[in-house]
């Protein structure tokens, strides 16, 4: 019987162990709010880029750690954002104007379940690296086209916020999240205004 028992709590264990260090990849996908800066969000007609809202897309890995409910995560993400309006140039003509730039994400960060089970509220915070693309401004007049294209940035980020994960099959979750992120946080020159996005996202999540 007492070796019954043991044979039983070894394998308890293991499979806990197991089961709590699982790994597992996402592919993501949802909405990025642009938040600031004014440069950014304003609308064209009143000298801003007429960034609002844009769809992002990335994959995100996660590695669960045993006995404690905290998993290590690592995503990439990327967002293009675009914008058009019209704006008055010189000599008052008015001008049709398309703006363009991007967002990739690098990072890595970590999950608090706060109710572990299959259906689990989260904490999250992340830190990672910013890449924004270069930012294009093309303006077109009396059949006249001028572009103006201005270099990236490359900067250190953090995010946090709150996510929710469902267990809908044993190897299969899908994933609810919504996150402030400050692209800009280290790095910044002097003068420069902060960068900062929402993240809304949904995942589809395979364990192995």
């Amino acid at each position: 019987m007492r070796r019954a028992a043991t044979i039983f709590l070894i394998l308890f264990v293991f499979g806990g162990l197991t089961n709590a260090q699982s790994i597992s990849l996402s592919a993501t996908g949802g909405l990025t709010l642009v938040q600031g800066p004014d440069a950014l969000t304003k609308d064209i007609n009143e000298g801003g880029a007429g960034f609002s809202s844009a769809p992002h897309f990335g994959l995100k890995g996660r590695f669960k750690l045993p006995i404690i409910p905290l998993a290590i995560t690592g995503q990439v993400l990327y967002t293009k954002f675009t914008g058009e309006g019209n704006a008055t140039i010189a000599g008052g003509t008015t001008a049709s104007v398309e703006t363009e730039s991007s967002l990739l994400l690098l990072g890595v960060g970590a999950e608090y379940k706060i109710v572990p089970g299959p259906i689990s509220p989260y904490a999250a915070i992340d830190l990672f690296y910013a890449n924004s693309g270069k930012f294009k401004y093309k303006a077109t007049a009396l059949g006249s086209t001028n572009e103006i294209t201005v270099d990236g940035e490359n900067r250190t980020g953090i995010g946090f916020g709150a996510g929710l994960q469902i267990g809908i099959l044993p190897m299969i979750d899908i994933d609810f999240s919504a996150k402030y992120n400050i692209n800009n946080l280290i790095g910044k020159e002097e003068g420069e205004e902060t960068f900062s996005t929402i993240n809304l996202s949904a995942s589809l999540s395979f364990g192995f």
